[in-house]
């Protein structure tokens, strides 16, 4: 036992410690009971647009963008000239990207990391180094809510006070060397982004009005018309008010009265319109607008124009998840390969996969090229994923290729085709030998 523990003790002596508070919340934030609803929301603040960010349907189209990044294929490339593979070195990083703590996983550190970036277009990160050699950097990820950020940057000075951060024990300054702050958007007068969440903040008040206006009326069940009562005295129609508020209201029952004459009114909308449901698809598609990411996958089950199920997930790739990607390329470069004094020599970056129809057509271009004589083999091969081909004509154009091999079959010798192996051609030629260079 005793020796159990001394191997604990000094396994947490190779993990270092976490400066940065993690989160601002501490218990104290407790939602607010009030389920009044209010016509207007105030101006966004990151509570605010926490709170939005855990509606449905925005964070239905966070989990797209979320999902894709943190399950996305990566490589560490050797950019440094030379032969070196630094495959020691590689495994390293590996190790740090895919377990960046204790207690995270590259999933799920990822997705805390991009919830920030999604909500208040901030990615804060801490990268601590450790004694540890195959675990040289620890991160951990920072609620971006917490950080205050020193405005001017002094850009004279790289190791400068940037950023502030309320603790117990007061207020603590950090620099950019082990703090990384990522943003999207990016401006001259501001040092602050807008995220996705806050671009669809302004429609959110007339959101919830008309998702919550379409659930009274759906379970309101008043009729929609009034029976009108011509040349009624006081004391029936207040006999008239005590029968629809007792015996109709709530029940769905049509209003009907004793007369010589009956009239009939609609008092409200009879149809959809009257539920909010088409303004509340028009606010889902600017949600999705707001993400970058088709309608479709919001729940829009009409299609919006013609584009094709590849086009929208192209567009949604380039708008929705390679800037986020590119973030997080930032990060692992910046704060972890060059931190182990690896910058310049080891690059690590997202593979973007295409989909089955965009292969197809990358393949079709690569062998009309091929065939135009535009590519070598080898160059064909690199572009299609392959490796490369150790034939001695494998770094020639088609043409080239195709000479060469004539040449070395015979075709190009003046006599054309001469046979393989024991099969020769045997026919004269001019001068009277056989084609095969005998002379019987």
């Amino acid at each position: 036992m005793r020796s159990t523990n001394k191997l604990q003790k000094f396994l947490a002596s190779k993990i270092p410690a976490m400066k940065l508070l993690w989160t601002d919340r501490y218990g104290m934030n407790i939602p607010n009971g009030n389920k009044t609803r209010k016509t207007i929301l105030p101006p966004p603040d990151k509570r605010r647009l926490r709170n939005l960010s855990r509606e449905p349907v925005v964070r239905k189209a966070m989990n797209i963008i979320s999902d894709a990044v943190s399950s996305m294929p990566y490589t560490i490339d050797v950019i440094a000239p030379g032969r070196k593979k630094y495959t020691k070195e590689i495994a390293v990083i590996q190790n740090v990207i895919e377990h960046p703590n204790v207690v995270d996983s590259r999933r799920s550190f990822t997705k805390r990391i991009m919830d920030d970036a999604l909500v208040l277009d901030a990615m804060v990160v801490e990268s601590v180094k450790s004694s540890d050699r195959d675990h040289p950097i620890y991160l951990y990820p920072v609620d971006a809510g917490t950080i205050k950020l020193l405005e001017p940057w002094d850009y004279t000075n790289p190791h400068g006070f940037r950023y502030v951060q309320n603790q117990g024990d007061g207020v603590k300054k950090f620099t950019a060397d082990n703090i990384f702050y990522g943003t999207r958007q990016n401006f001259t007068d501001t040092h602050y982004g807008c995220s996705p969440v806050r671009y669809a903040y302004k429609y959110i008040s007339d959101y919830i009005e008309a998702c919550a206006r379409a659930n009274d009326i759906a379970t309101n069940t008043t009729s929609s018309f009034l029976i009108g009562l011509r040349n009624a005295k006081p004391e029936e129609i207040d006999k008239f008010r005590d029968y629809m508020n007792n015996e109709i209201e709530g029940t769905g029952h049509i209003p009907i009265v004793g007369s010589t004459e009956i009239d009939s009114r609609q008092i409200r909308s009879i149809n959809k319109d009257n539920l909010g449901i088409d303004w509340i698809d028009r606010l889902t598609k600017i949600i999705a607008m707001s993400f970058s990411i088709p309608p479709e996958e919001l729940g829009i089950t009409i299609q919006n124009d013609r584009s094709t199920e590849d086009d929208r997930d192209n567009s949604m790739t380039e708008g929705a998840i390679k800037p986020y990607a590119y973030l997080l390329e930032d990060l692992y470069n910046n704060y972890v390969i060059a931190k182990m004094g690896l910058g310049g020599v080891l690059r690590f970056r997202f593979i973007h996969e295409d989909s089955e129809n965009q292969k197809t057509a990358k393949s079709t271009r690569l062998v009309n090229e091929y065939r135009a004589d535009l590519i070598t083999e080898n160059e064909f091969r690199a572009l299609s994923g392959y490796e490369e081909s150790s034939s001695k004509y494998a770094n020639m154009t088609h043409v080239e290729k195709t000479a060469n091999i004539n040449v070395d079959l015979g075709l190009a010798n003046g006599g054309g085709f001469n046979g393989v192996g024991d099969l020769k051609d045997n026919t004269k030629d001019d001068t009277g030998s056989d084609k095969d260079g005998d002379s019987g």
